[in-house]
């Protein structure tokens, strides 16, 4: 995946607005908490519970339906992020410029979740039957989808918040302890799914972002294309690949990515010649509508991955 790359230009640009706008106080004016700007929406939905009935304002830069991999921040995103107190960002290739933008003349502290979870990271890559066409892989951005990661991360969030907002540290840490339960309750949920599952593999013609939980629960999958894959045809080899599989181990349900044209699916399954296969969703929480951001959580969106996933392990 190619690196974006914040140029001179918009790094010049976002500091003249920054300076202007700081001289004028128009973004602190009223402010009562602390202000945190996350980049996507998971770490937006961890922090919103973390900061429960604080002062604390949180504000998420990813607009609905805007997939991550594809966003660029607006000259008031890098406005946001260079006057907030603390950035969340993921720390992959879909928000290195957050960091920068950030650190450009602002004084944010800054929370990469990648960073918290660097001993746990994993390469991007997918099994699909061909050969990769390099060796150099990026680290797999999609930490989030670990629920141990999003417990590590929680923590390390939690723990800044304490440093930078003092006076509700102790409401923050009531917070995380309620969190952290509900988060281990769901992580105990795949776990007991996995090992009483009658599969342990799950087919998904589609790209693969849930590399972090198959790993957790010792899953195994076949997948059309790696999680930050901006390819939407599959190659020929591809789809006979996964039709194969899906003979051998008898499924009866393959996977796709929320807001997925299912194109591939429908390919691979009229390949394998099997009748009555469905398709069905798992949530990487990529790209979510607007009335998503509003009402759900990501615990929700976990438990009916928690759902989905029993379809495709039975």
């Amino acid at each position: 995946m190619k690196k974006r790359v914040i140029t001179v230009i918009f790094a010049v640009l976002a500091a003249f607005l920054f300076s202007g706008c700081e001289k004028g106080g128009e973004i602190k004016e009223n402010k009562s908490g602390i202000e945190i700007v996350c980049t996507f929406y998971p770490q937006y939905s961890w922090v919103k519970n973390l900061t429960k009935d604080t002062d604390a304002d949180v504000i998420l830069l990813q607009k609905g339906g805007t997939d991550f991999h594809s966003y660029q921040p607006t000259f008031e995103d890098t406005l946001k992020m260079q006057t907030c107190d603390l950035l969340v960002c993921i720390g992959g290739e879909s928000d290195l410029w957050s960091k920068e933008a950030a650190q450009n003349g602002g004084k944010a502290k800054v929370v990469s979740v990648m960073e918290q979870v660097a001993e746990n990271l994993i390469d991007e890559s997918v099994q699909n039957g061909k050969e990769p066409e390099n060796d150099e892989k990026e680290k797999d951005e999609h930490v989030y989808l670990s629920l141990k990661n999003a417990k590590t991360a929680c923590e390390s969030i939690a723990e800044v918040l304490c440093e930078t907002d003092e006076k509700n540290a102790r409401k923050y840490r009531e917070n995380l302890k309620e969190y952290l339960e509900k988060l281990e309750e769901i992580d105990k949920e795949f776990e007991e799914l996995a090992q009483n599952s009658v599969r342990k593999t799950f087919i998904m013609p589609d790209r693969y972002p849930f590399a972090y939980l198959a790993r957790d629960y010792g899953l195994e999958c076949f997948a059309a294309f790696e999680g930050c894959s901006s390819e939407t045809d599959a190659s020929f080899e591809t789809v006979v690949f996964l039709s194969e599989k899906i003979k051998e181990l008898d499924v009866k349900y393959v996977a796709v990515t929320e807001n997925s044209d299912k194109k591939t699916a429908r390919s691979v399954i009229e390949t394998s010649g099997k009748d009555g296969i469905e398709i069905v969703e798992l949530n990487s929480m990529q790209t979510l509508s607007e009335n998503d951001v509003k009402s759900a959580e990501y615990t929700d969106i976990m438990l009916e991955n928690l759902k989905t996933l029993k379809l495709l392990l039975n």
